[in-house]
């Protein structure tokens, strides 16, 4: 019955054109990498995300990489996922020892860059997201990594997301402005993300375009739509007025 009730209010929800603000990440139920275009789905047995686009990010994104470590809660989400995923278990977790293995959660930063990208460097990205109003992009993500990586992500103190190698995106890691490695962000396990929707204006030439992106249970302004159809009957009843 609480399964029952969790997926109309998520229905209903998702109606709104809103994504709903969540206390914690989405939980990872397949393999998902930041910067990742898709739409979340919801059932009464679990919620998930199908990917549907990935962005060529020809110019990198700025991102923050912060090392975090697991607490119980924490933990227990990560257990759960690495079992929908039928991935390895890396991390041990023991309460009562003190020092506590780590994570590192990855947030893009550039929001705008990431906005540039998609209206003027992903014409297929562009479209699907345009004729699908329900789409977000996977703004941060929490993964594990192996000990030396994390020793990289700690001694740096700049990172960028980027495309590399045709469409696999890297993490690229700065020192002091010199790039020091970049790491494959497929080879990284991924055990929960957080999602970002799009709003969408009208230019000066009436083309539409992506204004923004906006966090989980934000709204767009009154100058843009969630829905760029909503732009369409504007732009039709104003021309009806001429």
């Amino acid at each position: 019955m609480k399964k029952l009730l969790f997926a109309i209010v998520a229905i209903l929800i998702v109606s709104c054109n809103v994504l709903p603000k969540k206390k914690t990440l989405h939980l990872a139920s397949s393999p998902i990498e930041l910067g990742v275009v898709g739409e979340q789905s919801y059932s009464i047995q679990k919620k998930a995300y199908r990917i549907f686009g990935i962005p060529n990010y020809k110019k990198k994104i700025k991102v923050s990489a912060v090392v975090k470590r697991f607490d119980k809660t924490i933990y227990n989400r990560y257990l759960k996922s690495i079992k929908e995923i039928s991935s390895k278990k890396t991390v041990n977790y023991v309460d009562s020892i003190a020092q506590k293995p780590t994570f590192v959660e990855l947030q893009i930063l550039d929001k705008v860059g990431v906005v540039n990208a998609i209206n003027h460097e992903n014409t297929e990205v562009y479209n699907y997201i345009k004729s699908n109003y329900k789409s977000s992009l996977v703004s941060k993500v929490r993964v594990v990594m192996t000990p030396s990586n994390f020793e990289k992500i700690k001694q740096a103190n700049a990172f960028y997301l980027q495309t590399l190698q045709g469409k696999e995106q890297y993490l690229m890691i700065y020192q002091d402005g010199k790039l020091v490695d970049k790491l494959n962000l497929y080879g990284m396990v991924t055990f929960g993300y957080e999602l970002s929707s799009f709003c969408w204006e009208l230019t000066n030439r009436k083309k539409m375009q992506v204004s923004t992106l906006l966090s989980e249970g934000q709204n767009c302004n009154e100058n843009s739509k969630r829905n760029p159809n909503d732009l369409l009957e504007e732009l039709t009843k104003s021309k009806f007025k001429f």
